[in-house]
C-alpha cells in the first residue's frame, strides 16, 4: 500500500515566488518562440528535486513522486521497475537532468490554456500536475520500448539503442525488407553506433516521432523474417 502524505506543501520546488515564476511561464506559453532562458533557470531546483526523487525512489518522502508511482502502476514493484528503467535510459541517452529539463520545455511549448483568473499558487499547481502527467507518459513510453527491444534482442539478437560493433550493414537485409531510401538511412544510423539523441539531431526529428519511424522499420523486418522462415522454423 502507498503511504498517505501531507498535501500542505508548495507544488513546485522553486527559489522564486509563485508570482514571479508564473509570470515568466505565462510569457513563454503566450509566445511559442519566446526566449525560455530565464524560465529554465527558475526550474533548476524543481528539476533537481525530481531527479533526486527518481534516483532515490523513496515513496514515503515526497507526495509528487508517490502520486507519479500510483499513475504508473498500482503495483509498487512494477512502478519502481518502470522508474529504474527510465533512469537507466536517461543516463545512457544524455542525463536525467537534461531529459527532465527537456520535458518541461516541451510541456511549455505545448501548453494551450493559461488560467488567467487563478491565483499564482493554483497556476503553479496546474503546471506541476501537467509536468507529472507528462513524466508519467514519458516513463511509460520508455518502458514499452525497453520491453519491445528486449523481445527483439531475445528473438533476433538486435538491440539498436546501445553501441554495437557493426561497421557494414547488410544490404541483403535492406533488399529483402523493401525499405525505402529514408528507412534505409534510419536503419543505417541505428546499426552504426548512433544513439537516439544523435539520430534525432541528424534527422531533425523529435525522438518520440523518430521512435515511431524506427518501430515501423523493425516491424517490417520482423514480418519479412516471419514470411521467409520455413514451416519448421515457425
Amino acid at each position: 500500500m502507498y503511504k498517505t502524505l501531507p498535501t500542505n506543501i508548495r507544488p513546485m520546488s522553486l527559489e522564486v515566488s509563485s508570482e514571479i515564476f508564473v509570470s515568466e511561464w505565462g510569457r513563454c506559453i503566450a509566445d511559442k518562440k519566446s526566449d525560455t532562458t530565464e524560465l529554465m533557470k527558475m526550474i533548476k531546483p524543481f528539476v533537481a528535486d525530481w531527479e533526486t526523487q527518481l534516483r532515490q525512489q523513496a515513496q514515503e518522502t515526497n507526495l509528487h513522486y508517490t502520486t507519479l508511482c500510483k499513475l504508473l502502476s498500482k503495483n509498487i514493484p512494477e512502478s519502481l521497475s518502470m522508474v529504474r528503467c527510465w533512469v537507466n535510459w536517461a543516463e545512457s541517452t544524455s542525463s536525467i537532468e537534461n531529459e527532465l529539463t527537456y520535458l518541461f520545455l516541451e510541456r511549455v511549448r505545448k501548453f494551450k490554456y493559461y488560467p488567467t483568473l487563478a491565483k499564482p499558487t493554483m497556476v503553479e499547481y496546474v503546471i506541476a500536475r501537467d509536468y507529472k502527467l507528462g513524466l508519467n507518459h514519458f516513463i511509460r513510453n520508455v518502458w514499452k520500448r525497453h520491453n519491445r527491444d528486449a523481445h527483439l534482442t531475445a528473438e533476433y539478437g538486435v538491440d539498436y539503442d546501445i553501441e554495437i560493433e557493426y561497421a557494414y550493414p547488410d544490404p541483403f537485409l535492406f533488399n529483402k525488407t523493401h525499405l525505402n531510401q529514408w528507412q534505409v538511412y534510419l536503419l543505417s544510423l541505428m546499426l552504426t553506433n548512433y544513439n537516439t539523441t544523435e539520430r534525432s539531431d541528424l534527422t531533425h526529428m523529435h525522438r518520440r516521432n523518430l521512435h515511431v519511424e524506427e518501430k515501423n522499420i523493425w516491424d517490417s523486418i520482423k514480418q519479412k523474417l516471419s514470411d521467409n522462415s520455413t514451416p519448421e522454423d515457425r
